[in-house]
């Protein structure tokens, strides 16, 4: 069973250890810090068990947007992403449209977001070298 939750500081070693970038990338992993602080980080638990978590708040024109999505490795394809996904929709008021990006490169979730009925509304360049972000919004 997944159960998902606001995160809590002391969360950050077991996201830590689920995602190898926060190690190699300092600032990703006080975006994570920060984003705990603020509340805006939940965790989706399987047995007890951190195995995934997002990063969510209105700081994108104003509109709900899912800034980080992860998944550890040994729990994908078993529902944890569209749980996280899920929760993100409830915590949206009504008529209001939700948005996420991910990496061209990134097949598992644009298939995540096809399957979750989002619609691909449009792209930028050049944030990674080679791999355009593709953004999608769903009105909830």
């Amino acid at each position: 069973m997944i159960k998902i939750r606001t995160a809590i500081e002391s969360d950050l070693a077991a996201l830590q250890n689920i995602d190898g970038a926060m190690i190699e990338d300092k600032s990703r992993e006080s975006f994570v810090t920060r984003s705990i602080q603020k509340r805006e980080c939940i965790v989706s638990l399987s047995n007890g068990r951190v195995v995934g978590y997002a990063i969510f708040n209105k700081e994108f024109f104003d509109r709900m947007f899912i800034w980080l999505l992860f998944v550890s490795k040994d729990s994908r394809r078993i529902g944890v992403g569209t749980s996280l996904i899920r929760y993100v929709e409830s915590q949206c008021e009504a008529s209001t449209v939700l948005f996420t990006s991910t990496n061209q490169s990134n097949i598992a979730m644009q298939n995540m977001m096809k399957k979750l009925e989002f619609s691909r509304t449009g792209y930028v360049e050049n944030l990674d070298e080679g791999d355009p972000e593709l953004f999608y919004c769903k009105k909830i």
